[in-house]
């Protein structure tokens, strides 16, 4: 596997931080965007940094706000009750959101995260309580290496399932995503790594 160093990137918990150059070669479809997500994803829950859990936590009220009439209220059927290690997450530990009736217990009817509205319907900055690893994929970390988690195989076309003879690349589709995990600094990075390597 060829990995791409990234040097200037906003993640201090990875120093180390490497791109699997094979998300380079992924291709979609021409109609592919990741504003066209079901949230078919998130059905089988989410993991999350603890940290973010407790942020989660802290806003009980907030989340409620935003949940269907049906939903799960009660905040210790949340998440899992047990935490991984696992140095890809700031704080060393991840924990898993709790399925209820086959979707994340954050996952509405319709497929949109209750976390992700309560951000958007708070208009708080600070808020943040959407996951990190939520608002990256299909960009994700596995051992410290930035890849593309194929988790979709080929159910999603319009938004995050590879097309091999696709028009657009990561690049296309993913550069929010990207952005989020590389910065702009080391998205420029991966941009001239993508340059030199296809010379």
């Amino acid at each position: 596997m060829t990995e791409i160093q990234i040097t200037n990137h906003p993640l201090a918990h990875i120093p180390g931080l490497k791109v699997d150059a094979a998300i380079l070669d992924v291709r979609f479809g021409a109609n592919c965007s990741m504003m066209q997500c079901k949230g078919t994803c998130c059905h089988g829950g989410v993991w999350a940094d603890i940290a973010e859990r407790n942020n989660i936590l802290n806003h009980i009220d907030i989340v409620h706000k935003y949940m269907d009439p049906d939903m799960e209220k009660d905040q210790s059927m949340w998440f899992d009750s047990e935490t991984a290690l696992d140095s890809d997450f700031a704080s060393g530990f991840a924990v898993g959101t709790s399925v209820r009736e086959d979707r994340c217990v954050f996952l509405t009817r319709g497929g949109l995260c209750v976390l992700q509205k309560a951000d958007m319907g708070e208009n708080d900055p600070a808020l943040k309580l959407k996951p990190f690893y939520c608002k990256t994929f299909p960009v994700a970390i596995q051992n410290g290496v930035v890849i593309y988690d194929d988790y979709m195989k080929d159910t999603q076309p319009q938004c995050c399932s590879p097309n091999k003879d696709g028009e657009l690349d990561i690049f296309d589709v993913c550069t929010e995503e990207l952005e989020l995990v590389l910065g702009k600094e080391g998205l420029e990075e991966l941009k001239q790594a993508a340059e030199t390597l296809a010379r």
